[in-house]
C-alpha cells in the first residue's frame, strides 16, 4: 500500500496500462463524451483490490490538460478550530477524498471540505488550464464509500448539483451499491469491475512469467488442492459475526444481566468492526429459535419488529439507537414483558 501512495499519478497509469486487468474497458474510456460537462457523475463499483482506484485514474487523465502531471496535496482546515480535517491529493482536474477519514462528524466535515474543494476549483486560473472554458469543473472522487455516514448519505445527493458557474462531476468507488439511495444510482453512470480470473492475472504477467505461473497453477491444483480442501474440511467454519453476537445473547436470554452501558459497547463493536447488522440481527435471532428461546407463537411480533429496524436504521436519526431499541424490543419479546 505504501508503494502505491507515493507512486505519482502518471507511474501508477503507466503501470496500469502495461498490466491492465481490464483490458475490455478501454473501449468505455474511449466512447465517453470529450468535454467533461458532458458526461455524467460515475459510480465505479467491484470487489475490492480489483483496480478500481487506477481505472478512476485512467478516465480523468482524458480530461486533465497535463494528463495528470500536475499533482499535489492539500489541508482542508476546520474554519473554526484550525484543525487538519483531511489532506486531500489532487491535480488539475480532480480531488480525491478518502469517506472512510470523516469520522461520526462526517456531515460537518463534509461540509467544510466540499466547500474548501469548491473554492479551490473556484480560484484556478483557467487561462492556464483550459482558455476556451467559461466553467469552473473538476471532479470530485469519493474513495471507500461504502463507509460513508448514514446521516451524510442522507444528504449526499444534494451536493451532487453543481452551483451556477460550476461543473463538478463526482467518481464513486465502492465495494457495494446496495445501500445507496436509488436517486443517487440513478443518476450516475455505473461502471462494473469484477475480480479477475488467476488465469487472467497470469495472462497480463505475460511473457515467460505468465507461463511459469500457468505452470505452478496447473501442479498446485493436481497436487496439492485435494490437500488444502481436506485440511480446510476439519477447520470449524465461524460466522464473522460470531464473537460479538454471542455475549449480546447471552445478554438478550438472561435479562437478570442485562446492563445497558455494556450493551451499548457490545453495538458499538458491531459498528466499529463495520460487521454487517442485518448478518448480526439475522445470526441472533437464528441462534435464538435454535436454543428455543423464541417461540412459534413470538414469531409474527419478531417479523414485525424486525421489519420496523429494517425500515428505520441508517434512514432516521442515529444508527445505534435502532439498534438499542430493536435488541430491547427482543427482550421483551422473549421474556414475554408487559
Amino acid at each position: 500500500m505504501k508503494k502505491y501512495i507515493s507512486e505519482t499519478f502518471t507511474q501508477q497509469l503507466d503501470r496500469m496500462r502495461t498490466t491492465n486487468l481490464h483490458i475490455e474497458k478501454e473501449s468505455n474510456v474511449d466512447l465517453l463524451p470529450e468535454q467533461l460537462e458532458q458526461i455524467p457523475s460515475l459510480i465505479m463499483y467491484g470487489p475490492s483490490g480489483v483496480g478500481k482506484y487506477t481505472q478512476m485514474l485512467n478516465i480523468v487523465s482524458k480530461y486533465s490538460p497535463s494528463q495528470l502531471k500536475y499533482e499535489k496535496k492539500v489541508q482542508i482546515i476546520h474554519p473554526t478550530s484550525k484543525e487538519v480535517i483531511m489532506t486531500v491529493r489532487m491535480s488539475d482536474i480532480h480531488y480525491e477524498v478518502d469517506m472512510q477519514l470523516l469520522g461520526c462528524n462526517a456531515k460537518t466535515q463534509w461540509h467544510i471540505i466540499y466547500n474548501q474543494l469548491r473554492d479551490i476549483i473556484a480560484s484556478q486560473n483557467r487561462n492556464i488550464f483550459d482558455k476556451d472554458s467559461k466553467l469552473r469543473k473538476g471532479f470530485i472522487v469519493c474513495r471507500n464509500f461504502q463507509h460513508i455516514h448514514s446521516e451524510l448519505l442522507d444528504c449526499f445527493y444534494t451536493y451532487m448539483f453543481s452551483d451556477v458557474g460550476f461543473c463538478i462531476r463526482f467518481i464513486i468507488l465502492t465495494d457495494s451499491i446496495s445501500f445507496i439511495p436509488d436517486c443517487i444510482v440513478e443518476s450516475c453512470m455505473l461502471n462494473t469491475y469484477a475480480r479477475p480470473s488467476r488465469m487472467k492475472y497470469a495472462e497480463v504477467i505475460g511473457g515467460e512469467t505468465g507461463k511459469l505461473s500457468k505452470t505452478i497453477y496447473s501442479k498446485l491444483k493436481e497436487n496439492m488442492i485435494h490437500n488444502i480442501n481436506n485440511e480446510f474440511m476439519s477447520i470449524p467454519q465461524l460466522s464473522p459475526c460470531e464473537k460479538v453476537c454471542e455475549p449480546i445473547i447471552e445478554m438478550i436470554i438472561h435479562k437478570k444481566t442485562l446492563d445497558y452501558s455494556k450493551l451499548r459497547e457490545m453495538i458499538y463493536d458491531i459498528l466499529v468492526h463495520h460487521i454487517n447488522v442485518q448478518d448480526a440481527m439475522y445470526h441472533i435471532l437464528q441462534q435464538l429459535y435454535k436454543q428455543h428461546i423464541l417461540r412459534n407463537n413470538q414469531l409474527q411480533t419478531v417479523t414485525n419488529i424486525t421489519y420496523e429496524f429494517l425500515k428505520l436504521y441508517n434512514n432516521n436519526y442515529r444508527p445505534i439507537f435502532h439498534l438499542e431499541k430493536y435488541l430491547l424490543q427482543l427482550v421483551v419479546v422473549v421474556h414475554g414483558i408487559k
